[in-house]
């Protein structure tokens, strides 16, 4: 569902809100400066570019790679949630069908993961200023550090994708 710049930055801090919980959150304070960037290049397309906004939820990137969209796109970042208790390499693709592990064909970013737990979740994000580009297919997947040769699979991640609304 596409949104408005404003919309998105509340919805925003709802969910890093949420993400953060009790303050238990190890190294809470790196969340507060990825929204601050987040809203910033929000704020500025909202502007100047683009006036519609869509946050991609993914609850659980569990056992393959998750489509963010089917076309071209322009996203400005993600933000991913880990309760597993192994440490997660999160990944964002532009290809049709990503190889983690073996090449990086296609790659875009990567974000990594220290062990979490259901009380001390580990949550971190990559923001693109102002975006970065996606010109075949946009996939994002999740992959246990210690399994990363043999692909996705098997990880409790929650992960969140915020792009222009094309």
């Amino acid at each position: 569902m596409a949104m408005t710049g404003i919309q998105l930055v509340q919805t925003l801090e709802g969910i890093v809100g949420n993400a953060l919980g009790s303050g238990l959150q190890p190294y809470a304070q790196s969340l507060p400066a990825w929204l601050r960037a987040m809203k910033e290049n929000i704020l500025f397309m909202a502007r100047n570019i683009e006036d519609s906004f869509v946050l991609d939820i993914f609850t659980d990137l569990d056992d393959s790679e998750e489509v963010i969209q089917e076309a071209v796109t322009y996203l400005l970042g993600f933000l991913a949630k880990s309760v597993d208790t192994a440490a997660q390499v999160v990944q964002v693709w532009d290809v049709a069908t990503p190889t983690p592990g073996t090449t990086l064909t296609g790659h875009q970013g990567t974000l990594q993961l220290p062990i979490g737990a259901a009380a001390t979740p580990a949550v971190g994000g990559v923001v693109w200023f102002p975006y970065q580009y996606f010109g075949t297919t946009a996939l994002i997947s999740s992959t246990d550090h210690a399994d990363y040769a043999t692909g996705p699979g098997g990880s409790t991640v929650a992960a969140y994708s915020i792009r222009r609304d094309e």
